[in-house]
């Protein structure tokens, strides 16, 4: 009773896909947001490997899943093996999101599109951003930032990935401005800014950042309780970033509307915080 059945007399399936992927919330997410919004969904889990990926995506197609959800260790052999969905997407070089539209797969990645959303949501964003981290979830936050139209964004790793990220950011400069700062923190305590915290350890510098300033947390580890921030100082924590992310793929996938407090609740449950 209540479940709205799909027009094609085939279930809708979306596929899971990590190596290894114990431990990965997302089916236990989609079901239950699933179950909440009525609709006969079918979600799988299953282990693949990088060298594997094109042959799974085959099979998903020839099966005729709905979309997948890939683990990040999956995303850049995923973007070469599917369209993308943004000209920023093609510069980030990883997709999570993989989605079905009539024949073509086309991926995006949802951490970036988190990021853009969350941009989009403040009523009066900063001017400038300064994005901590190296890794893929640093990479994507700089790409949501420009897709939003952020138009100063600093990108501060470590001076050894110079010759990597420069270039790197160069490509994005043509909507935003976007330059890597090696291991040089921007004076932020003048002007509020975007801060986007996507390392794994607590070198944020709380000290330099004024008020009416917005960080945006990326760890990984949710069991972890962040650094106490300053006074006056905005913070959207990592789990809030997840529940965006899971919220974005659900309706991508599905077309029906995310219960968020449903997610958040099951990223509780989940990871027992």
């Amino acid at each position: 009773d209540g479940v709205t059945l799909p027009n094609s007399p085939l279930q809708d399936i979306i596929c899971c896909m990590g190596l290894p992927s114990v431990g990965n919330p997302s089916q236990f997410v989609l079901e239950r947001l699933a179950t909440a919004a009525g609709r006969d969904l079918c979600c799988l889990t299953v282990d693949v490997a990088p060298h594997a990926l094109a042959e799974a995506i085959r099979g998903a197609d020839v099966m005729g899943f709905t979309g997948l959800l890939l683990a990040d260790s999956l995303g850049s052999r995923a973007f070469e093996l599917v369209a993308r969905d943004h000209a920023v997407t093609e510069v980030l070089g990883a997709v999570d999101l993989v989605c079905r539209y009539e024949t073509q797969w086309v991926g995006s990645h949802s951490l970036m599109l988190a990021v853009q959303q969350w941009l989009h949501d403040l009523a009066e964003p900063p001017a400038q951003a300064v994005v901590f981290g190296s890794g893929l979830a640093a990479r994507a936050a700089v790409c949501g930032l420009v897709a939003a139209d952020c138009p100063q964004i600093h990108l501060v790793a470590p001076e050894a990935l110079a010759l990597e990220l420069t270039p790197w950011c160069a490509r994005l400069s043509e909507k935003s401005r976007v330059d890597f700062a090696p291991e040089t923190v921007p004076d932020l305590r003048d002007a509020p800014a975007i801060v986007v915290d996507a390392t794994e350890d607590d070198t944020l510098p709380l000290e330099q950042l004024a008020e009416a300033s917005q960080v945006v947390q990326l760890r990984s580890d949710l069991t972890t309780a962040p650094p106490a921030l300053p006074a006056g100082i905005s913070v959207t924590g990592a789990v809030d970033m997840l529940v965006r992310r899971y919220a974005i793929a659900f309706e991508s996938l599905t077309a029906a509307t995310a219960d968020r407090d449903l997610i958040r609740e099951s990223l509780e449950e989940f990871f027992l915080i």
